[in-house]
């Protein structure tokens, strides 16, 4: 196993890292939060999802090339 690769990636598995939010809006501390989340899993891939506005999904998708 390579050190940039995931130790789910050996098994065959596709890991994401995703956070699910209940906000107004989000910050810059929420895309931070996600971000440690795929550094610490060694993730290229994740999704920001907040369910918070009413009525409405707001979601960002976030790639790290450093683990692709």
């Amino acid at each position: 196993m390579s050190e940039q690769q995931s130790p789910f990636a050996q098994e065959g598995y596709d890991f994401m890292a995703a956070t699910f939010e209940v906000h107004n809006v989000l910050g810059a501390e929420h895309e931070a939060q996600l971000i440690n989340y795929m550094r610490i899993s060694r993730s290229s891939v994740g999704y920001l999802v907040n369910f918070g506005p009413i009525k409405k999904l707001e979601y960002k998708r976030f790639i790290l090339s450093e683990f692709l």
